[in-house]
């Protein structure tokens, strides 16, 4: 089915159409093995699952309430506003359904930051012979750059040295100091 990158503002949609496109790739013949969606957060993937799967269940049943009913027209009209030559064949997607339903753990569908995560425990990690690591995320990050910073600052003798390399290394000008903690916190796993 090709590449798609959807790239719009918060609220504009980005999560249903994901999941339209979705069910598309599923209903032209792709099996869910062969999609890879990566969104930014954790919310957006679980909706886009969570939407996959209703979306499925409408698809596939015949024999639904008259809010199910409505739903799964107006999905339908989505559907074929963006791909007019989309077929429904209810015994395919009931198959779809199944084998999806049974495989939820297995759809690749994640977060920018997991999906690295994933290719550098796979990839880089063993390539590289690193066995022990942690990656976090960016407020347990923040949390240890106000760690590092409070040990500085805590440590008087710590704090001195620390303001001596300041005053010896840089003018009296601001803008170097926040450059030369942006360099300690850029670094700041040698400080760990």
């Amino acid at each position: 089915m090709g590449k798609k990158i959807l790239k719009a503002s918060a609220g504009t949609g980005k999560t249903y159409r994901l999941s339209i496109e979705y069910i598309v790739a599923l209903l032209k013949g792709e099996s869910y093995k062969d999609i890879l969606v990566m969104t930014f957060t954790k919310k957006a993937t679980s909706e886009i699952i969570e939407r996959v799967v209703k979306f499925l269940k409408l698809l596939s049943s015949e024999s639904l309430d008259e809010n199910e009913k409505k739903e799964k027209e107006n999905l339908k009209k989505s559907i074929l506003q963006l791909y007019p030559e989309v077929k429904f064949d209810v015994e395919k997607i009931k198959k779809i359904n199944e084998e999806v339903n049974s495989q939820l753990d297995d759809l690749k569908i994640y977060t920018i930051d997991s999906f690295i995560g994933k290719i550098f425990r796979g990839v880089i990690a063993p390539h590289l012979g690193v066995e022990n690591y942690t990656i976090i995320d960016q407020d347990e990050e923040e949390k240890i750059n106000f760690e590092i910073l409070e040990r500085i600052f805590k440590d008087k003798k710590k704090f001195n040295i620390f303001k001596e390399f300041l005053d010896s290394n840089f003018e009296k000008n601001v803008d170097n100091y926040a450059a030369a903690f942006k360099s300690i916190l850029a670094e700041r796993w040698k400080y760990l």
